[in-house]
């Protein structure tokens, strides 16, 4: 699509923020929705309702991407817990194989059951 989508939704006459380059992505359409809305409101009160009601009703459009984003951050957050737990690089390392060791011999094991 030679212009991005903004050629055509000019054409529609749909509102667009100017200097915006509309690339993909919901998120990104909602947000220069709100920003729109935001100028038209004028109070800076009712343009930040405005935003929060938008962000919210992109998270509900878009829960799967907010899960995702969710379990991806327990996994690091969990990750980061555990790295603090050590004095040194050298002590987390040595965990790590160790635990990979164990989990490859008991891969090994229900491996040569089967």
């Amino acid at each position: 699509m030679q212009g991005g989508f903004k050629d055509g939704w000019l054409k529609e006459d749909l509102p667009t923020v100017q200097d915006t380059v509309y690339r993909r992505g919901t998120v990104k359409v909602v947000a220069d929705r709100a920003e729109l809305l935001a100028s038209q409101i004028g109070a800076p009160e009712l343009a930040t309702i405005a935003l929060a009601a938008t962000g919210a009703g992109a998270a509900v459009l878009n829960y799967d991407y907010i899960l995702e984003f969710i379990g991806v951050t327990g996994l690091l957050v969990t990750f980061a817990m555990y790295a603090f737990e050590f004095s040194s690089v050298e002590d987390l390392l040595v965990d790590i194989e160790g635990n990979v060791g164990s989990a490859v011999d008991a891969v090994n094991k229900i491996k040569n059951k089967l």
